[in-house]
């Protein structure tokens, strides 16, 4: 069965490609099913929010230290 308010929160509609925009995009308004392990790129609170961008930002946290303390040449290791 599908339901229209559970599929209403886990998607979003992709972005519209601007006149004139060089940058690829969906222009056909077609909806994308977002998972938790996607990273959603934007401004607010929706991709503030989003629980992919929370695990990121805690893995870049989880390795920040790590990586500043790092030697050149140990960085791309960590990266």
């Amino acid at each position: 069965t599908w339901n229209d308010r559970e599929h209403a929160a886990t998607t979003t509609p992709s972005p519209a490609r601007a006149k004139g925009s060089r940058s690829g995009g969906n222009s056909s308004g077609t909806f994308v099913t977002l998972q938790d392990s996607d990273i959603v790129v934007g401004r607010g609170a929706p991709t503030n929010y989003h629980i992919g961008n929370q695990f990121f930002r805690e893995l870049v946290a989880d390795f920040h230290t790590q990586y500043f303390i790092a030697k050149r040449a140990d960085k791309p290791v960590i990266a």
